[in-house]
């Protein structure tokens, strides 16, 4: 789970350039400029064509300009954006693809943060200004002549290079796009939810193997499970062409599945059709889903891909009925932080496991149970026996299946959190997400890796490119909210957040970011108001992992009556409760009984606790940074 922290921004700008610096901005802006439309094009591409290293180049930047990489190349895209709308050269979809933004909604978010209003705004303020100054008005459309020009070179490279179809006229949507929608469960108990969304995401991991198809991920075609919403309205918010509706209805051991493929241009039905089957034939059906949709979106299919994905992972259909709602189980601890939630996803993966020994993917969830209950839930301490059995799954998984993306993810959380071993668990991430490149839950976990060891540019490109695939989920703001943070950027991380509780209201992970931001600058009415929004009549109210964070935020405001009240709640729950050490450091710190805070993690490093994985960039530490003690740990744990 992402631990919110953000520090000050050091304001130092370098306004002057020598010849050799100036040579250096200059070929960068060109190749940024050559690349305008390629949305693959980021810090590593620009790194590798002008011939740096990815730090050289930040550094190099962040010493000319105080800015990243990532920062420039997508200022430099919304100020050609912001040419193209002014002068009226296409729609604001079109305009969005032709400066690199995979998806609409993104680029009307990043336009809107970056100017201060929405981009379909631009033709209004436009047609104030040439009221107010018809002759600003006149230079400007003389200037719209090369603009066009420019915007037909732009549209034919893109054409060429294949970025941009040349069959699409409409809209510059991508039309390989799709997003597949959660099977309504239509069973007579309507007990069937779990089996709905394995389906869809069953049926969107085949499609996602295939690279032409751009597949929106589980967090953001989810979003509208339960709500009646036209397809046209999903196809604008989520930047898809195309949307897979379905149903399912099982009455014993009878399935009868319903799948239409829709055009969300005009809500057109492409293909359609119903099978009855027994439940052995699930797999088949789902495969046989995925092959239709591909064939009526015309697009190219490699055998030996088609080959890896029909081949199911087990034959036995119980094990994987019991596999979905482990899966649904572990859902519902992350969305709600539901501890027994958990506790029963594990018992589903130990039941299917038993019907079937060489099933990869329950030992694989399994292993991530182990994970989330000493890190994530806090509910397990990361004893020898608990990292044991986690590292035991894992191996099995990968053992019985060395394809399993998420068993990879696993294995990279395992090195990063119980290992310490960084360069280990970062392989281990990279070779699951090109294997599965739509898991954002993996691409939510590498990139809080990449931030906590400091590669901030390298964790804001993961969230960026998540976006993409994922756009309507809460989830990639929180984590570049994360890496802004730590880049000093607070106000963008500030409204990252802010966007993130528009989408999903009720997380209560970004009410902790918030409260953190408030607490930090003093802002001490946003920061009750905040406090008001959670609920909690009391400090027995709190959950226990919520505890030492209020405390640490009251005593930073200086209210250390309200901070104490906390920190004696959490002692009295030591009796009956597992509580790492880490937490603890935490709250005197806050407390400023820094001696006490520094025993307390001494006593963290002795048990190898998970939450010494934040201590290189997280801003609780900051006031015991330079403590030879804390130094000591650091370079121990080989940061």
């Amino acid at each position: 789970m992402t631990e919110f922290l953000f520090f000050n921004t050091q304001s130092t700008k370098v306004n002057r350039f020598d010849s050799i610096e100036q040579s250096f901005l200059d070929r960068l802006y060109k190749t940024i400029e050559d690349k305008l439309g390629d949305e693959k094009f980021g810090v590593a591409e620009l790194a590798e064509e002008i011939g740096v290293s990815k730090s050289q180049l930040h550094r190099r930047l962040h010493s000319l300009s105080n800015q990243s990489a990532s920062q420039i190349i997508r200022e430099h895209r919304l100020k050609k954006a912001m040419e193209m709308l002014e002068n009226e050269v296409g729609t604001v979809a079109d305009i969005s693809y032709l400066v690199g933004f995979g998806s609409p909604s993104y680029f009307i978010t990043c336009f809107h943060e970056y100017y201060g209003y929405p981009p379909g705004e631009v033709k209004i303020r436009k047609s104030l200004e040439k009221k107010r100054n018809p002759l600003t008005y006149i230079k400007r459309l003389l200037i719209s002549l090369s603009a066009l020009a420019l915007l037909s070179l732009i549209y034919f490279s893109l054409s060429l290079t294949g970025i941009i179809s040349n069959k699409t006229t409409k809209s510059l949507t991508p039309e390989k796009s799709i997003a597949v929608l959660s099977f309504e469960d239509r069973s007579p108990e309507q007990d069937q939810e779990y089996l709905g969304d394995g389906m869809a995401e069953e049926i969107m991991t085949i499609l996602s193997k295939n690279k032409t198809l751009k597949v929106i991920a589980r967090r953001s075609s989810f979003q509208f499970k339960g709500k009646n919403i036209d397809v046209r309205d999903v196809g604008d918010r989520l930047g898809v062409q195309h949307v897979l509706e379905g149903s399912i209805s099982k009455v014993n051991n009878r399935l009868r599945v319903s799948a239409h493929l829709v055009k969300t241009s005009d809500g057109a039905t492409v293909w359609s059709e119903v099978y009855d089957k027994n439940m052995d034939d699930i797999f088949s059906i789902q495969n046989l889903i995925a092959s239709t949709i591909l064939e009526n979106m015309h697009i190219n299919v490699v055998n030996e891909d088609i080959d890896q994905s029909i081949k199911p992972s087990t034959y036995s259909i119980e094990a994987y009925n019991l596999y979905l709602l482990g899966n649904h189980q572990l859902m519902l601890q992350i969305q709600k932080f539901d501890d027994m939630a958990l506790k029963k996803a594990m018992e589903y993966y130990r039941e299917a496991i038993a019907l079937d020994n060489n099933y990869a993917e329950p030992y694989s969830g399994l292993a991530f149970g182990y994970y989330m209950s000493t890190l994530w839930s806090g509910t397990e301490k990361a004893t020898n026996t608990v990292i044991d059995s986690a590292k035991l799954n894992v191996s099995k998984a990968l053992e019985i299946n060395n394809s399993l993306a998420e068993a990879h993810i696993v294995d990279g959380l395992i090195k990063w959190v119980y290992d310490w071993d960084w360069k280990g668990a970062e392989l281990a991430f990279e070779r699951g997400m090109k294997l599965k490149p739509n898991f954002t839950l993996a691409r939510s976990e590498y990139a809080n890796f990449l931030t906590c060891m400091g590669k901030f540019d390298e964790a804001i490109s993961v969230c960026e490119k998540t976006m993409e695939i994922d756009p309507v989920s809460a989830f990639p703001y929180l984590e570049l909210a994360f890496a802004l943070g730590f880049l000093g950027q607070e106000n963008k991380a500030l409204e990252m957040l802010k966007k993130g509780r528009e989408i999903e209201p009720g997380n209560i992970v970004i009410s902790i970011g918030l409260l953190h931001n408030y607490a930090l600058w003093g802002s001490y009415d946003d920061f009750m108001e905040e406090w008001a929004n959670l609920g909690f009549q009391n400090s027995t109210q709190v959950p226990t992992r919520l505890l030492p964070y209020f405390s640490y935020y009251f005593a930073v405001m200086g209210r250390l009556e309200e901070a104490t009240k906390y920190l004696d709640e959490f002692n009295k729950r030591t009796v009956d409760q597992y509580i790492p050490n880490i937490k603890f450091t935490i709250v005197y710190i806050g407390l400023k009984n820094y001696d006490k805070a520094i025993k307390y993690i001494e006593k963290a490093y002795i048990e190898h606790e998970p939450g010494l994985i934040y201590l290189k960039v997280h801003h609780f530490y900051d006031s015991i940074r330079n403590d030879p003690r804390f130094v000591k740990i650091i370079n121990d744990m080989n940061f």
